[in-house]
């Protein structure tokens, strides 16, 4: 209970104090941009002072510009007088570094090498220059506090009861704190709002900040699990933490004693050094791979900041004179560098935290510092050699103006951009040798692949080749199956995946990332099914690369593991990353190529069919006594199973047929040609000379012999026995007996024929039955037309009262 009550109290603690963050921030922002308002329309100088001790105050720049006449100080001289009055401190601030009207001349007296002078100093409004710098300044350091609240805020919702998550928000807070607290932009004067008690708030935000290394140092024994102390006795592992810099705090605020605070910089970098060991160990010691990457990422990111903290550090103890010479403006700028170095550190605990995409952002940082590194190395060649080029043209040429220096100076700026992408090239082939060569391998051989029409080929290359570049153990190819949602091997086995699976899902999400299966699981970004989770133990796959080509996933590779039981570095997320738009492709390419040659080998075959099915229909009507006869069929489709037939008979008659089976395609051509073979058996004709009758009509009786109803009670039971259960058949026959000017039929389910009689009159054909091949034993009922001269029938099947036209409306 007591554990509980503790636990909701600290998350209250740490709602409070970011919000009261939030606010003191949005009052400090509204100040600052009162700041540069007032500083904009203020009258300053360009030259800049620097006080030694108490009272003593030198020129460390002059500008000429500021005086309105000789003589001009020199870098070193001792300023004396500033106006009417003796130079104290706070005198060139309120002087020239205050809000005053441009044009404002005010006198000052000074010393050079022991000899007094005096002259007279002229403000002018803030150049462009250095408005914009102070702009920028204010709003990067805007979003890097907004990002550290942010991030805090983000990381303590997602997991508020994890006591590393806690301190890892405190620990954006602390460092959100000292960007409000420690650092200014030198123009703090200028402000037209201030903040009510900010002296007060702004001591309590020191006190608050100076406490990140204790912050550090717990998310360090919490993170990525607890330690032993952690568990065992974590009251002294707290006050471990906090209690020495609580006290030091504690000390100095009552004491007043300045020397306390080098104690308390001392500490935060123990604090520090100690937090980092820690996670260098947990790293060195974990077996598990996820740990491994979690704690890795944690090093690069948080390294990258600390490194650059000690540096500064360093500078600052070592060369402390020369950083006191330094402007305002330029300190900002270098802390505020080194906060944007230290903001990698919350953001790489956040991704380790959420388990996801661990390789993919260690890789982003390591990049970053490569790509920083070279503009480190470039910036200082540039300004070396405009320093030359400047010495050169001035010392040696005699070239006073400045114009040559400028040209030389944008040459070399609009070079930077090119250079600096060379260099971090170079810088990335220095570092990673192995993995350019095995890169340019796997790039060559996928271009050349691309042309491919070999699928075995490609599929045995590529996965050699990962092999030997990854070092691993498998690869596994899984593509989409044509026209179906499931996935299966390239070569055809079947896998557990379909379009509807949430691993697919997710994979489909990534856009072609590489995606790691316990980073996966982890961060719960999609749930394996038993047999998915079998699937991927049975074939050793620890990582998957999705094809997607279009927007659209059309397979992955499943990758297996590392041999040596090495886990997978940034680096080889990088060449996968690289390759698998080009590996899409090919694979797009080989499916669609694929499909292309099953699409001209069906329709291959059904061109032929349609030549057998054409050979079936009549292609010269027999003579018809008694009628005048026309026919015609055009196919929609390449076969379809549509059917008509003009057959004579003894004694003059005619049978007439039409018959139209369910579906299109060959499946249907071929069940009429099987109702064809049956009624030409029925009627006699079709019966080859030299043997008996096609067994699949041997059972049909002749027709005439037996009645028209009869026979297509017996056309039903064999089709019946020959189709499949969804297959039918609406059919129409009729036999035309011309000596007595009459027509029986039987409609089988077809549409009805139509008789148009002489007096316009129309008679529609429907006495017969159910369509044939539905039920097995079923009885058909004839009818009989008595037939005028100049009486008209038409026949036709569905295709015609069905057809469509232009717009999709049926005629």
């Amino acid at each position: 209970m007591g554990t509980q009550m503790a636990g909701k109290t600290l998350r209250i603690l740490i709602i409070v104090i970011g919000s009261l963050l939030t606010v003191v921030y949005a009052a400090f922002f509204i100040s600052e941009i009162t700041m540069v308002a007032t500083y904009r329309a203020s009258g300053t100088v360009q030259s800049r002072v620097f006080t030694r001790g108490e009272k003593t105050v030198e020129f460390l720049e002059v500008d000429s510009a500021d005086f309105v006449a000789p003589p001009y100080p020199h870098p070193g001289d001792t300023i004396t007088a500033i106006g009417d009055s003796a130079v104290a401190p706070g005198s060139w601030t309120k002087a020239f570094d205050s809000p005053n009207r441009p044009g404002t001349e005010v006198p000052i007296a000074y010393t050079h090498h022991g000899e007094s002078f005096t002259s007279i100093m002229r403000t002018s409004p803030a150049s462009l220059s250095d408005l914009a710098l102070t702009a920028f300044i204010m709003f990067l350091r805007f979003l890097i506090i907004l990002s550290y609240l942010v991030l805090g805020f983000w990381a303590f919702s997602k997991r508020p009861d994890s006591g590393a998550v806690r301190a890892l928000t405190l620990f954006c807070f602390a460092m959100a704190s000292f960007l409000i607290g420690a650092v200014s932009l030198g123009i703090e004067q200028y402000a037209t709002f201030t903040i009510p008690y900010w002296p007060i708030i702004r001591e309590i935000l020191g006190a608050f900040s100076i406490l990140f290394g204790a912050f550090w140092l717990n998310l360090n024994l919490l993170f990525p699990s607890p330690r032993r102390l952690m568990i065992s006795h974590p009251l002294w592992g707290y006050l471990l933490c906090y209690l020495p810099m609580v006290l030091l705090v504690l000390a100095t605020v009552v004491f007043r004693d300045g020397s306390l605070g080098t104690a308390a910089i001392t500490l935060v970098a123990v604090q520090l050094l100690a937090g980092f060991l820690l996670l260098g160990w947990r790293h060195y010691t974990s077996r598990d791979p996820l740990e491994k990457r979690q704690t890795r990422l944690v090093l690069w990111g948080s390294g990258v900041g600390l490194l650059s903290l000690a540096v500064l550090i360093v500078i600052g103890v070592l060369a402390t004179s020369w950083m006191r010479q330094l402007s305002t403006l330029i300190l900002t700028i270098m802390i505020t560098c080194l906060f944007l170095a230290l903001l990698l550190s919350p953001i790489s605990f956040a991704y380790a935290f959420g388990r996801y995409r661990l390789l993919e952002v260690e890789g982003r940082i390591r990049r970053g510092t490569r790509h920083l590194l070279a503009s480190i190395i470039l910036l200082a060649a540039l300004y070396v050699l405009i320093f030359v080029i400047s010495e050169t043209l001035l010392s040696l040429l005699g070239v006073e103006s400045r114009t040559f220096v400028l040209i030389a100076a944008l040459a070399l700026a609009i070079g930077f951009a090119p250079a600096q992408r060379r260099l971090t090239n170079l810088l990335d082939k220095w570092f990673y040798p192995e993995r350019a060569r095995l890169k340019g391998m796997l790039d060559d051989f996928i271009r050349g692949s691309q042309g491919s029409t070999d699928t075995e080929a490609f599929w045995n290359g590529l996965e050699t080749r990962l092999k030997t570049a990854l070092k691993v153990d498998s690869v596994y190819p899984v593509v989409r199956a044509h026209n179906n949602g499931h996935f299966v091997h390239w070569q055809g086995n079947p896998t557990p995946f379909n379009i509807s699976s949430p691993f697919i899902g997710a994979i489909a999400q990534t856009g072609g990332r590489p995606v790691l299966r316990d980073e996966l699981e982890a961060s719960r970004k999609a749930v394996l099914t038993v047999a998915e989770s079998d699937w991927f133990t049975a074939n050793r796959l620890a990582l998957v690369l999705p094809m997607v080509t279009r927007s659209e996933l059309i397979g992955f590779l499943g990758i297996g593991y590392k041999s040596e039981q090495r886990d997978f570095e940034p680096a080889d997320f990088e060449i996968l990353q690289s390759l698998t738009s080009q590996i899409a492709v090919v694979t797009d390419n080989l499916r669609l190529l694929e499909e292309n040659a099953v699409k001209k080998r069906l329709e291959a075959e059904l061109s032929i069919a349609r030549k057998v099915q054409e050979g079936m229909l009549p292609h010269d009507l027999p003579p018809t006594p008694g009628l005048a006869v026309a026919a015609r069929s055009r196919f929609c489709t390449e076969v379809a199973g549509d059917y008509y037939d003009v057959i004579d008979m003894p004694g003059g008659r005619t049978m007439l047929a039409i018959g139209d089976v369910s579906g299109k395609g060959a499946g249907a051509a071929l069940l009429m040609s099987n109702v064809q073979a049956s009624l030409r058996t029925a009627v006699g004709v079709g019966i080859r000379q030299d043997g008996p009758p096609p067994s699949a009509a041997s059972s049909i009786p002749r027709s005439d012999d037996v009645r028209l109803t009869d026979v297509i009670a017996s056309m039903n039971r064999l089709i019946w026995r020959n189709s499949q259960p969804d297959q039918f058949i609406t059919f129409f026959a009729a036999v035309y007996d011309p000596a007595r000017r009459r027509l029986e039929y039987v409609n089988a389910g077809h549409n009805p024929p139509l008789v148009i009689r002489g007096d316009g009159t129309i008679v529609e054909l429907t006495e017969g039955g159910l369509f044939l091949g539905a039920i097995k034993d079923v009885s058909f009922a004839s009818g009989v037309v008595d037939v005028a001269e100049g009486d008209l029938f038409f026949f036709y099947t569905d295709g015609l009262s069905e057809a469509m036209r232009s717009d999709d409306e049926m005629f």
